[in-house]
């Protein structure tokens, strides 16, 4: 078998620079900008085929719905949900290409386990709970939720499985941007996660398989 080859995208190039001198190794790097449907699909055709896809980009506004504009709203749909649209809309031709292949060439577990798969970031804020000042980034995580299970049923019997993770809070650039004292602070957001110890990082991560249920 040959060994696995990892892409990261970003638009920040400084960052995969960087990335690229922690792990030279072990990683290949482009920018690709999943605001543009134009360097999305030139990333993906750089990339392909490919196996496994996690979209991970994100924003995170801090504050409720008084405090969110219209601008803000509209780019945290773009960034958030329709950027996956975008990739997903992307790779899905390749990966259903290589699941008819693999299936037609009889690999086990294809058609119900899948052989390629699409990974979304989601959050426990979301459908999962109501967070304290994320309005329309937990909106935004809702909308991932549905899209990821959109996507899980219309595809799993064709080889490609479709997931959400929903971490709670992690330790993270735009997170500590949004971040107010009052909600770190809040007796209600600590009871939301008991289970998180308060350096920010996530002690457990929530799994939705939705996938499997479809293939149920």
């Amino acid at each position: 078998d040959e060994a696995p080859v990892v892409f990261a995208t970003d638009v920040n190039e400084e960052a995969l620079a960087s990335l690229r001198k922690e792990r030279p190794s072990a990683i290949e790097t482009y920018p690709m900008n999943v605001l543009s449907d134009e360097s999305v699909r030139s990333g993906v055709e750089r990339a392909e085929p490919l196996d496994v896809v996690f979209n991970c980009a994100g924003y995170v506004h801090g504050g409720t719905v008084l405090d969110c504009t219209d601008e803000e709203w509209d780019f945290a749909f773009d960034l958030n949900v329709r950027s996956m649209f975008r990739t997903i809309r992307a790779v899905l031709p390749g990966m259903l290409e290589r699941a008819s292949s693999a299936s037609a060439q009889g690999v086990e577990g294809v058609g119900c386990r899948g052989c390629c798969s699409i990974i979304n970031m989601s959050s426990v804020a979301s459908s999962v709970i109501g967070a304290p000042n994320r309005f329309v980034y937990g909106t935004t995580k809702a909308a991932v939720v549905g899209l990821t299970k959109s996507v899980a049923m219309d595809y799993v019997k064709m080889g490609v499985r479709c997931n959400a993770i929903c971490p709670e809070r992690a330790t993270a650039p735009a997170c500590t941007i949004a971040s107010a004292p009052r909600v770190i602070t809040s007796r209600r957001w600590r009871s939301l996660f008991r289970d998180s110890p308060w350096d920010g990082l996530p002690r457990r991560r929530r799994w939705l398989p939705w996938s499997k249920r479809a293939a149920d």
